[in-house]
């Protein structure tokens, strides 16, 4: 779990038609108190995405400031590059992330490390869920490559590994990998399995993501 936010009421967007294979997006949730409008200071989204053959690389990137009743002036974003390489029988993956958007939750005893996100990945009431200093203003580099294979018409297996460096020093550091199957038994019904495992250091608590 690393807070990836993603949708949002009263979202404004444009996404455009994909023109000598680039594809470009954005986004603005508004900020306001109004029943089913984001309570945060506006969100902000940006995306370009390109596709030629085999290839496609993009940025994908949100952010958005705290609201002015935080008594804060940060602001919580999430960029993402990455690459994929169409290879025939399957896909290899390359990403790399740059992102604050995760926090301490709790209180002692029960203390979660790495257990929430300033800017909650939906939108609604909460958008801003908690103070970025509730993470202590600590920066991560996410970096995941990945691969599947098509064994069959209908089974296609993968594998992953990724690696989350704490670049604020606070040894929030973490690494692991995961492997799955994915079968096709019919075309609206998937059987899959997925097996994941996570190494935190001392301080760190990241977990699997529930989906």
């Amino acid at each position: 779990v690393f807070g990836v936010p993603s949708r949002y009421d009263a979202d404004l967007a444009y996404i455009s038609p994909r023109i000598a294979g680039f594809l470009f997006e954005t986004h603005y949730a508004f900020s306001g108190t109004k029943e089913n409008e984001t309570t945060n200071a506006g969100v902000y989204q940006a995306a370009v995405d390109y596709e030629n053959g085999p290839y496609r690389i993009g940025y994908a990137g949100i952010g958005s400031k705290a609201p002015s009743t935080a008594g804060e002036d940060k602001t919580v974003f999430y960029n993402n590059l990455y690459a994929n390489y169409d290879y025939g029988k399957g896909k290899l993956y390359a990403a790399y992330v740059r992102s604050n958007n995760n926090a301490t939750t709790g209180t002692a005893p029960n203390v979660l490390f790495n257990g929430g996100a300033p800017l909650s990945n939906v939108g609604g009431s909460t958008a801003y869920t908690a103070p970025i200093s509730a993470g202590g203003n600590t920066y991560y580099n996410i970096y995941q490559v990945s691969a599947d294979y098509r064994m069959t018409p209908k089974l296609r297996v993968g594998g992953l590994y990724g690696r989350i460096d704490d670049t604020s020093n606070t040894g929030k550091n973490a690494s692991g990998w995961a492997v799955g199957g994915y079968y096709d038994v019919f075309k609206d019904t998937m059987l899959y399995a997925l097996f994941d495992v996570i190494a935190n250091d001392t301080n760190a608590g990241f977990r699997p993501a529930g989906s």
